[in-house]
């Protein structure tokens, strides 16, 4: 009945996980997926989530926005509340890809003896990296826009170097990561995609930009 009566309601859902043991299963604790899809049939319902790692996420179509800490220390109330109210823009990226289901991760096993059979192509280098995530591996989302310019080779000490322009064009600072990738033909028996560098800019005020160069 509370959350019939609210305009929006906020749902706080975790997972832990402790050295001792492993997690049982990537389900959100104490029934917290049951929790988020009731509440999101009464009204428009927002869900943050704290996991020390992927979580599922059945209840994704069911919600109006979704947003992930990880696990953030002492000042998590000072972080939420700062993003929720509107304070900080958001600005991180997946480090991980967020499955459609459990079966678009690799099992776990009892055995001591593990075998990486599946090599480098897992999480998003995997082969059907697209078909399996929900959310993608370097994901993530803002309160303002920007625009990249086009990016230029320029002379270092490196085998390659890139820079690119980063503006903000939307309505409120925020700050962006250039992600830059390495694309392997088929024939190189290489996953597709590998990330190969990153940065990310200051916060930039409306329409103020930032020069970012990657070093390969």
């Amino acid at each position: 009945s509370v959350a019939r009566q609210a305009d929006v309601a906020i749902i706080l859902a975790a997972t832990s996980a402790g050295e001792g043991a492993d997690r049982t299963s990537l389900h959100l604790d104490f029934g917290s997926d049951g929790l988020i899809a009731a509440v999101a049939a009464t009204t428009r319902a927002v869900v943050l989530v704290q996991a020390p790692g992927t979580v599922l996420m059945p209840w994704q179509d069911q919600v109006s926005a979704i947003a992930m800490l990880f696990l953030a220390g002492e000042h998590t109330g000072n972080a939420w509340t700062s993003v929720v109210f509107g304070d900080q823009s958001p600005s991180g990226k997946l480090p991980i890809m967020i499955p459609r289901s459990a079966e678009a991760v690799i099992e776990p096993g009892e055995s001591a003896d593990v075998k990486y059979s599946e090599g480098l192509f897992t999480s998003y280098r995997a082969r059907e990296a697209k078909a399996l995530s929900l959310f993608p591996f370097g994901h993530g989302l803002s309160y303002t826009d920007f625009a990249f310019g086009v990016p230029s080779q320029v002379e270092c000490d490196a085998f390659l170097c890139v820079k690119a322009s980063i503006v903000n064009s939307g309505k409120v600072p925020g700050a962006e990561v250039l992600q830059a990738y390495v694309e392997f033909p088929p024939e190189a028996e290489e996953p597709e995609l590998v990330l190969r560098g990153f940065h990310k800019t200051s916060v930039l005020a409306l329409g103020e930009s930032e020069e970012l160069e990657l070093a390969f």
